[in-house]
């Protein structure tokens, strides 16, 4: 009874042991009721699990799960690309509005600084203040904050569907 165990009871009900190991174990179980509880405890598991209908996958489930790794990457991405893209037009905007300061600062300058600036930089100045000036930087704000608010809906609408489609 003290050598026998568990691993030796689970061998005894799939028929793995000798004649004599065997018989050893069925003289100890008809001789110990605490075995005998612990024998049918065992073996009302084991018919359990031999009920039990095992789970199968589709044929395709490799082929889904690669996609969906695939769509994840996909997504990153473009996400990057889609931020990249809003930093470059934010970089853009940037520069014009530096490019138009100084402008201001060299052609606000002494009357002999004036001369130094050349008739292109002038040109691209003349387009920076009609661009930035006072009537249409209103018109440049709004339809800033437009863009901005429109990409951030499509930015909010896509992450929302690729975590639907990623869980599912």
């Amino acid at each position: 009874m003290k050598n026998i165990n568990d691993e030796m009871l689970n061998k005894f009900i799939d028929n793995e042991l000798n004649e004599v190991e065997t018989k050893m174990i069925k003289d100890a179980i008809e001789n110990s009721p605490e075995l005998k509880l612990k024998y049918s405890s065992l073996l009302q598991t084991d018919k359990i699990l031999h009920n039990l209908k095992s789970e199968s996958v589709s044929s395709d489930f490799t082929k889904k799960v690669l996609q969906k790794i695939q769509r994840q990457k996909a997504l990153v991405k473009q996400q990057k690309y889609f931020l990249f893209t809003v930093l470059s037009l934010f970089g853009i905007i940037a520069l014009g509005i530096v490019g138009f300061i100084f402008y201001q600062i060299i052609s606000s300058s002494t009357p002999q600084s004036n001369q130094i600036v050349t008739t292109y930089s002038k040109d691209v100045g003349d387009y920076f203040s009609e661009l930035f000036g006072k009537k249409n930087i209103s018109i440049f704000g709004s339809v800033l904050s437009f863009i901005m608010l429109v990409s951030g809906y499509f930015f909010y609408e896509y992450q929302k569907n690729s975590k639907k489609n990623f869980t599912h």
